[in-house]
């Protein structure tokens, strides 16, 4: 170990003492065409950020209706048009009801009888449930459950709604 020591430590001193030159600047032409090339390159990949593209004419527009066909007249101010009648059928407000309950499972328990979880809460046959349609409460009757379908129903009309 000695020894290296004493081969390299004559020639760190020989290249220690040596002057260090100054580095040669880099002429401005060089970074100007470096420069150039970059701004292109950006230019080229974010062009259509800094300048968008003109809007396509009406012809082009996907949304126009085809030619041929005539085009609806607004209503006038003067003029009222009636709101559709909203139906309240028995079997349409059941149904609406029905629609908006969450019937995530049954239970089975021990002594045979079969409960459904609706809502989050368990109901058995015969029971009585509250669901809301056209802003009415409505109160839905259990009437039967199967294993893959619960049958609600309301003064006379009856739906079968599967899960």
């Amino acid at each position: 170990m000695t020894r290296v020591i004493s081969l390299f430590l004559p020639l760190l001193l020989a290249l220690s003492s040596l002057p260090l030159g100054a580095a040669e600047p880099v002429p401005a032409a060089a970074f100007a065409a470096r420069a150039k090339q970059t701004r292109d390159r950006l230019d080229l990949l974010f062009r259509h950020h800094n300048e968008p593209a003109p809007a396509p004419g009406p012809n082009q527009n996907p949304f126009r209706p085809p030619a041929g066909t005539a085009a609806t007249t607004p209503v006038a101010a003067n003029q009222t048009e009636e709101p559709a009648a909203i139906p309240t059928s028995d079997d349409l407000l059941l149904k609406q009801a029905v629609g908006a309950l969450k019937i995530t499972g049954i239970v089975k328990k021990l002594d045979g009888e079969i409960n459904v979880t609706i809502n989050g809460e368990l109901y058995k046959e015969g029971g009585i449930i509250t669901a809301r349609a056209q802003g009415s409460p409505l109160y839905l009757r259990i009437r039967r459950i199967s294993a893959n379908s619960v049958t609600f129903g309301w003064n006379d009309s009856e739906i079968i709604q599967p899960f």
